[in-house]
């Protein structure tokens, strides 16, 4: 009789702990995306950021079918938003290479570097929108440094 209370108790705590594992599991990790500040200058630190394939591919830009064009920087305004304490957004421009980040640190399936200027010691929130039409987007929030720092994948965590 005790031998089946013991497996009970067993089978119970791998059910609880097998429950807890998959909750875990199914949470959303958040988005590693690469972001190198500049040095300081008088109008403001350079923020580079590596957009990647799968970010470009999620949500294609808009194009026109007549001409062909691509309207890249309209995404980029569509999807990733950079606000300051101030309360102002941050403008990005979109760039095909950047000077704070190598293409081998960027890694093998980046697209394109968006690049702006943010101030120094001010607090940032960062938000990448993968869809506009839904209303899910990750977040990172910051204090803009006062002196350079390499490239680093930030986790921009589901904002809720």
């Amino acid at each position: 009789m005790r031998g089946l209370v013991v497996v009970g108790v067993v089978i119970v705590l791998g059910s609880i702990v097998t429950l807890l594992m998959m909750k875990k599991m199914n949470e959303d990790p958040g988005l590693p995306i690469a972001v190198a500040f500049g040095k300081p200058s008088d109008d403001g630190v350079e923020v580079h950021v590596v957009i990647t394939l799968g970010m470009k591919n999620t949500e294609y830009a808009r194009v026109d079918m007549d001409t062909g064009t691509e309207y890249w920087d309209e995404w980029v305004e569509e999807h990733f938003e950079l606000t300051g304490e101030s309360g102002g957004p941050v403008k990005f421009s979109r760039t095909n290479f950047s000077e704070l980040i190598t293409a081998q640190k960027a890694g093998a399936l980046f697209e394109f570097f968006i690049k702006g200027k943010v101030q120094g010691g001010e607090n940032y929130t960062f938000d990448y929108i993968p869809k506009r039409a839904e209303s899910r987007r990750y977040r990172y929030t910051f204090t803009a440094p006062t002196n350079s720092k390499k490239m680093k994948r930030y986790t921009f965590e589901l904002a809720k």
